[in-house]
This record gives C-alpha cells, structure tokens and sequence, in this order.
C-alpha cells in the first residue's frame, strides 16, 4: 500500500510540474533596443515567467521605433511564447540629400527592413543604381548621395619630344589618368601624370632637352639671386619652347621642382 501512495504522490508532482510549465511559458522578455515599464522592469521576478494569457506593455529607446509605429505596444502571452514577437527597428532619418530629395517627401523617417527612393537634381546622377538604398539595423545601407554627371574628355594632348605613355583612345572619363615619358636626352619638366576633370585635361608636362637644361642650372647658377623660374629677370624672361630654352616676352609656367 504504501508503495502505491508513493507512485501516486510521484506522478502527481509530475503533472503539477508539468502544468505548470505549460501554464508559464513567457519568460521575461529580453528586448534589443526596447524596454518594459518601469513596474514590472522592477518587479520583473514577480511577474515572469508569465502565464498564457497575460500581457504587458513594451517602448523603444530613442532611435528605434516598433513595427507598427506606436510608442507603446502590448504583447500577450501565448502557449507559443510572446505573441506578436517584441521588436525594436532602427530609424533612419530621411534628410534630403545634397541636390536631390527622396521620392516620398512627406515621409521624414524609415524603419529597417524599409528601402527609399531618392532624385537627384538637374546635371547629377545617383550614386546607387536605381536610386536605391535600405534601412537596415546600423542604419543607411550608404547613404544617399547625388553626384555631379562629368564630361568625357577627347585624346590627352601631345607634348614636343614625348609620348603618351602606352598610348591614348578615342574617349576617356572623369577621373581617367594618363602618364608621360620624354624621348631620350630630354628631360620632363612639369606632373609626369595628368587627370581628365569634367571634360578636360590637367596641365601635360613638357619635355626639356640636356643641353637647354644644363644652360638653365648655369644661369641660375650665376643669378642666385634671381626670382623663380618663370618671372621676369632684366627686362627678359626664359621659355621652354620646342624642347629648348629661348630668350622671350614670355614664359613656361612649369617649375624646377619638376624636372625629371
């Protein structure tokens, strides 16, 4: 007999337990980015776990937003779990961006998850394809940004005793670079490398033969203290003209610093 009160007892905590399992099956909810009230954040070891049925009241934190937009949202507990499921979604501030605007205007904000459309202004593109991009959880996927549309640029301009290094095509666009080399005994005065810029050409180097260089160094040599290249010295002035120095009214603009 008293073995069988035993297994009874036995098997009734078991099925106390495990109703009561079944009755409290929402554990405290732990909510990224997101609070519960102040009473039962306090009393939170009272209140949970919860049972089937109950419910309570969750906010976000500044900068997320709850799926549906209100500040406060109520989640009940179901045999499931919690139900609709607690989230708290990052906002993304939707500022217009430097020359151009978001298609919906009227909408200041988006949640993650969401994508907007952004235009751009007369002579700028969108730097995204499609003008698109995405709210995710650290925010703008990139941020929208509206580019000004270049020019292509024609062949780089040929230079007396040099080259375009590895020669040149028909078009080339804005930011293209291109490089130049001087024939032999000739020397490179100026950037080696000039960039396209909206549809035109930095300034090409020029390309100085020896002897014109070694008479250059001598004169300066004998005129410490004559100004910079390029300025004015007893009424005359110096040019790198076809390759060579010449006695002029006027003047290369290409500095010592440069030579090569």
């Amino acid at each position: 007999l008293w073995r069988v009160r035993l297994l009874t007892g036995f098997l009734l905590v078991s099925i106390k337990s495990e109703v009561g399992n079944i009755e409290k099956p929402c554990d405290y909810p732990a909510i990224e980015n997101g609070k519960l009230s102040e009473s039962l954040e306090y009393h939170k070891n009272y209140y949970f776990p919860a049972s089937v049925g109950q419910h309570v009241d969750y906010h976000c934190v500044d900068g997320y937003s709850t799926p549906s937009g209100y500040h406060w949202v109520r989640i009940v507990c179901s045999g499931r779990g919690w139900f609709p499921e607690p989230k708290c979604l990052k906002i993304c501030n939707a500022r217009q961006p430097e020359n151009g605007y978001f298609s919906q205007s009227w909408k200041k904000a988006y949640k993650e998850g969401e994508r907007a459309k952004y235009v751009c202004n007369t002579d700028y593109q969108t730097e995204h394809e499609g003008g698109e991009v995405t709210c995710t959880k650290n925010g703008w996927s990139s941020p929208p940004r509206c580019i000004r549309q270049s020019e292509d640029c024609e062949p780089p301009p040929e230079i007396a005793n040099g080259s375009i290094a590895g020669g040149s095509v028909q078009q080339y666009r804005h930011g293209d670079r291109k490089q130049y080399e001087c024939n032999t005994e000739f020397k490179l005065v100026g950037s080696q490398e000039i960039e396209c810029i909206d549809g035109q050409w930095s300034s090409p180097p020029s390309c100085i033969d020896t002897l014109s260089l070694i008479y250059l160094f001598f004169w300066f040599y004998a005129h410490p203290s004559a100004p910079p290249f390029g300025s004015k010295v007893s009424g005359f002035s110096l040019v790198c003209f076809g390759g060579k120095l010449q006695h002029t009214v006027s003047i290369s603009s290409h500095s010592l610093g440069g030579i090569r």
